[in-house]
C-alpha cells in the first residue's frame, strides 16, 4: 500500500479525532486508513467504523451541506481484498500532487479558507463512476468540505484539476451565501451548479463528461420537450403556435431565453400576463 500523509494518527483515527493543521489543502484517505487498521490486527467492521468516524469529524461535522455527502462515506460492503486491489492501482502521492495544483489555481482565482478533502476508492465494478464520469465522483458538503470517490481504473488526473475549481466555487458561495433560514430550490441547485461549471471552465481546458452530456440530436430534442412545457404552462390555443418556434429557436441557437419570445403573440394579446386578464373577465 502506497505510504500517504494521514491527517489523522492512527491512535486519534479510532475515535475519530482528527488533528489541527495548518496547511491550506489536508486529505483524509479513507481506504488507506481502512487497510492499516486491517493490518494492524483490526477486524474488517472495526476499521471500517474507524474510517467512517475520521471521515464524519473531518469533513462532515458542522458542515452547511453534511447530508447531500452521506453517500460518500466509506462503504462498508466493500470487501477488504477489493479495497487492496483498489489500492494498488491508486496512486496517492499524484493525487494529493494534481488535486494541490488544482487548488492553487482555483485560488488565485477565488481566495478562500482552507479545503479538507476526503477521498475513498470507487468499487471495481462501478461502471458509471468509472466510464461516465471520468473516475471520478464529488460532493461538496460545506465551505472548506469536499467529498471525492476515485476509480482507480480511470483516467482520473485529467479531471481532477476542472473537478477541485468546480468544487471549490461551491465551497466559496457556500461560505459566502448560503443561509439555512431561506429556502434552496432547485432553480437555486441548477443556478449554483452552472456558475461552479463556467467558473471551472475558465481556469482548465479538460471539461467535465456532464458538461457535454448531449449531442446535437439531444439538444434538439431538449428544446422541443421544453417548448411544449413552455406552450402547456404559460401560453396555450393559437399562442402558443405563435410562440413555440422562437423557444425552440432559442434554445437550439444558445440565445438568452426571453429574447424575442412571441413578439406576433403579443401584438395579438397573446401575453401571459394578457390571458389572465382575459381569464378573469371571463368569470
Amino acid at each position: 500500500m502506497t505510504k500517504v500523509r494521514m491527517l489523522l494518527a492512527t491512535s486519534l483515527a479510532l475515535s475519530g479525532l482528527a488533528h489541527a493543521s495548518e496547511e491550506r489543502v489536508e486529505f483524509y484517505f479513507a481506504n488507506d486508513l481502512i487497510l492499516q487498521q486491517v493490518a494492524a490486527g483490526k477486524s474488517p467492521a472495526e476499521a471500517h467504523l474507524a474510517a467512517t468516524a475520521g471521515f464524519t469529524a473531518h469533513c462532515l461535522a458542522g458542515a452547511q451541506l453534511a447530508m447531500l455527502a452521506e453517500s460518500y462515506k466509506p462503504d462498508q460492503s466493500m470487501p477488504i481484498e477489493e479495497r487492496k486491489a483498489q489500492a494498488s492501482k491508486f496512486d496517492g502521492r499524484q493525487f494529493e500532487r494534481v488535486a494541490r495544483d488544482g487548488w492553487t489555481k482555483a485560488q488565485a482565482a477565488l481566495p478562500q479558507q482552507p479545503v479538507r478533502i476526503c477521498v475513498d476508492v470507487a468499487r471495481s465494478d462501478d461502471s458509471f463512476t468509472r466510464d461516465r464520469m471520468g473516475g471520478l465522483m464529488a460532493v461538496t458538503a460545506g465551505s472548506g468540505r469536499i467529498a471525492i470517490k476515485v476509480h482507480p481504473d480511470a483516467d482520473w488526473a485529467k479531471l481532477l484539476p476542472y473537478l477541485m475549481a468546480h468544487e471549490l466555487h461551491h465551497s466559496y458561495w457556500i461560505q459566502q451565501h448560503f443561509d439555512p433560514a431561506k429556502p434552496f430550490t432547485l432553480a437555486d441547485y441548477l443556478v449554483l451548479e452552472g456558475r461552479a461549471d463556467y467558473f471551472a471552465s475558465q481556469l482548465q481546458t479538460h471539461h467535465a463528461p456532464w458538461v457535454h452530456a448531449l449531442d446535437d440530436a439531444g439538444h434538439a430534442a431538449g428544446a422541443r420537450h421544453a417548448a411544449e412545457i413552455n406552450r402547456q404552462q404559460h401560453w396555450g390555443g393559437k399562442c402558443a403556435r405563435q410562440a413555440s418556434p422562437s423557444i425552440e429557436d432559442q434554445v437550439v441557437d444558445d440565445r438568452p431565453l426571453g429574447v424575442g419570445i412571441g413578439t406576433e403573440g403579443q401584438e395579438a394579446g397573446c401575453h401571459p400576463q394578457h390571458q389572465g386578464d382575459q381569464a378573469a373577465g371571463a368569470e
